[in-house]
């Protein structure tokens, strides 16, 4: 899918910074049923049998896939390297049913396939519970950058084929991110460690079924979309110089 490239606008007094669209699956809703591979460029690396299908999905349309194949990835290629003051965001809706595979999710790659982050729906303690792989302290119980990375529980359980919408905001100058659960950030004003503190640029943000042979669950994608938004002290900044020069221009 070509990238769409927003320039910075100032529109009434508001300020529009530059933006990126990586990439924008519309809620799949002009996909066609059947194979997800080869549609609007996603690309599938494993054995499962991703389907675009209508049973299950926000809208009209959703992917689903079925566990019980191994670990796969569904992926377009969103290759993108970070300017300073640039964040990028993912948001993704996913539901799952209950049963023994591990996760669905949203596992996000750099171009040395090192894994960043991860994110989705975990099974645990029978319950369905929402999780994301990063630097954590089991200790302390507290994410923490000098720590390994773990698969931690970010949230109470949620109910089967119910989707539940995540939105992560990476920052790959602090390598942190801001993991956000139905709207609401799992972690309050602080801010998650990445799993790979290297990371400098994304190279995919992928579907990913973490399972075993026999699973016999499914998972569900629906208003995938990634995208570079300004950090929020660039937008402040931009602000302030878009006042100073309306007043230089007053007093000229």
């Amino acid at each position: 899918m070509k990238k769409l490239i927003l320039s910075a606008l100032v529109i009434g007094g508001a300020i529009s910074a530059n933006a990126v669209v990586l990439f924008d699956s519309g809620g799949f809703e002009t996909y066609t049923n059947g194979a997800l591979s080869g549609q609007n460029g996603w690309f599938i690396d494993g054995t499962a049998n991703y389907q675009v299908q209508s049973t299950v999905a926000v809208g009209t349309k959703a992917v689903g896939v079925a566990g019980g194949a191994g670990t796969s990835w569904a992926f377009p290629d969103i290759t993108y390297t970070p300017s300073s003051g640039e964040l990028v965001k993912i948001n993704a809706s996913i539901a799952r049913s209950a049963g023994t595979s591990f996760g669905y999710s949203i596992d996000v790659y750099n171009t040395a396939t090192l894994r960043t982050t991860r994110f989705g729906l975990t099974m645990s303690g029978g319950a369905i519970r929402p999780y994301v792989t990063a630097r954590f302290n089991t200790t302390t119980q507290q994410f923490d950058a000098a720590a390994s990375a773990v698969n931690v529980l970010v949230g109470p359980a949620v109910a089967a084929n119910t989707f539940v919408d995540f939105e992560a905001v990476l920052n790959y100058t602090t390598k942190r991110l801001d993991l956000k659960v139905n709207g609401v950030s799992v972690t309050g004003a602080a801010t998650i460690p990445f799993a790979d503190l290297t990371a400098t640029n994304i190279a995919d943000a992928d579907f990913q079924v973490s399972t075993a042979t026999g699973a016999t669950d499914s998972g569900y994608l629906d208003n995938y979309r990634v995208e570079v938004v300004p950090e929020p002290a660039s937008m402040t900044a931009l602000a302030l110089g878009v006042v100073a020069l309306a007043r230089k221009r007053r007093k000229a």
